[in-house]
């Protein structure tokens, strides 16, 4: 059974509307669309409000489980074992980000080596730092912001060796 769950904007609520016309109206555009396709209670979207919503039953075909979505959208798909959800998880041109809630410490960092993401929280979402690097696997960005590793992106590595002696040495061999 698909079904969609709407959560009301509140005080509580650390996520709500999206207000940038740039950045709502492709978002709730593509989600409104694939929600109307794929789902069967849908709500009209007002303006560029976009309700944190929360859609069950998706299949790994959908769009939205499929493609990178920048809205207050999550996705829930059953799985039977760590193998199969992160197979599902990786099975995805994308790899921005990736969240893991357990109690099992050991089987969160496991997941999270396993996951290819350039981020991955473990029971949290969204937890950005300024010398924490940003940035995403495959189809999801080239380099990284934030630490030392977005320097990187603006410098170039290159090795100079010299030879200070006097006698004339094999060019091809190896030096320790």
């Amino acid at each position: 059974m698909r079904t969609v769950t709407y959560c009301t904007e509140n005080e509580e609520t650390p996520i709500g509307s999206l207000d940038q016309e740039s950045t709502a109206g492709i978002t709730a555009t593509r989600l409104w669309s694939v929600m109307r396709r794929f789902f069967t209670k849908v709500a009209e979207v007002i303006g560029y409000f976009f309700a944190p919503t929360i859609l069950g039953g998706a299949d790994a075909a959908n769009p939205v489980i499929c493609k990178e979505v920048f809205g207050p959208v999550l996705a829930v798909m059953p799985f039977e074992d760590d193998d199969e959800v992160l197979a599902l998880a990786n099975d995805s041109e994308f790899g921005l980000a990736a969240g893991v809630w357990t109690k099992d410490f050991r089987r969160a960092h496991l997941m999270a080596r396993r996951l290819e993401a350039g981020t991955v929280w473990l029971n949290t979402y969204r937890t950005l730092a300024f010398n924490s690097p940003f940035g995403g696997y495959k189809s999801s960005g080239i380099g990284r912001v934030n630490g030392t590793e977005a320097v990187n992106h603006y410098l170039q590595t290159k090795s100079v060796w010299c030879e200070l002696g006097d006698e004339v040495r094999d060019p091809f061999a190896f030096k320790a």
